[in-house]
């Protein structure tokens, strides 16, 4: 075992929380490690133990992750997204951690890894830091990531809200209507594009609907999935049953009509027509 040094810039900072709670458990699962004391130099309060080094990197990446997640993440959105009531920062939190997490999964190294081996490449080479100037000069990497996070978190969240509210006006407009046909059957082809019959098969030509709204539309670059939502939503009827949704590439279309035409969408697997 070693003598490590660690320095910490307030003994009340949530850093130093993080530190106490990983080393008590270090400490709980052998009863050899100890700490020998602490004393002020400068602006930092040093705290000696007797350790094992490489428990010791494990416990100070374990203590810097937990940190940068639960709360530098937070201080970050505190002071970005001032604007942001309580409960939406708390959502963008959450948001934001996800992102990371799913980043992990597909990264080579997940941010806690990368961590850790920062900490031990400098401890190899040294028996104290100071853990606030270690995260705040050796980890603008890893904290350029966190905000990254978060603005792609705001983003996303905005994003959602915004189509939430087309999709309650969409829904409104469909419901103040008259259906102009009781049911549709909507056909998805293998090429993904659709056809669209009535209740009795029939093939439904909306040929003339499609002239308009191409017209409508200034730069004329309007696709099948467009055609597709306004033909419906212009028809407004009372049953959707869409038939071969596996050919359908576009899952964000299947579920915007099952949000606007909300308990009158069936669905059909596998029924060439």
């Amino acid at each position: 075992m070693e003598v490590i040094s660690i320095g910490i810039e307030d003994e009340n900072s949530p850093i130093k929380s993080m530190l106490d709670l990983c080393m008590k458990a270090s400490m709980e699962r052998n009863k050899d490690y100890a700490l020998l004391g602490c004393e002020e130099l400068g602006t930092h309060i040093f705290y000696r133990y007797n350790i094992n080094k490489e428990e010791m990197v494990g416990i100070i990446g374990d203590a810097i992750w937990h940190y940068m997640i639960d709360c530098l993440l937070k201080q970050i959105i505190e002071r970005e997204y001032v604007y942001f009531d309580q409960s939406d920062r708390d959502e963008i939190w959450v948001a934001a951690v996800n992102k990371i997490k799913f980043e992990d999964m597909v990264a080579s190294s997940s941010m806690h890894d990368t961590i850790t081996a920062k900490v031990r490449d400098y401890m190899d080479y040294n028996d104290e830091i100071l853990i606030d100037g270690f995260i705040k000069f050796r980890l603008k990497d890893e904290i350029v990531r966190l905000i990254d996070a978060v603005d792609s978190a705001v983003e996303d969240i905005m994003m959602e809200r915004e189509y939430n509210e087309f999709v309650k006006l969409l829904r409104y407009f469909v419901e103040v209507q008259e259906p102009k046909i009781d049911e549709i059957h909507v056909v998805v082809e293998p090429d993904n594009s659709y056809k669209l019959m009535d209740a009795d098969m029939h093939l439904i030509d909306n040929h003339d609907m499609m002239e308009e709204m191409a017209r409508e539309v200034t730069d004329r670059n309007i696709s099948g999935d467009d055609i597709l939502i306004s033909s419906l939503i212009t028809m407004a009827p009372s049953k959707i049953v869409l038939h071969n949704v596996e050919y359908m590439n576009n899952l964000e279309l299947l579920n915007t009509i099952n949000n606007v035409f909300y308990g009158k969408v069936n669905i059909m697997l596998s029924k060439n027509l």
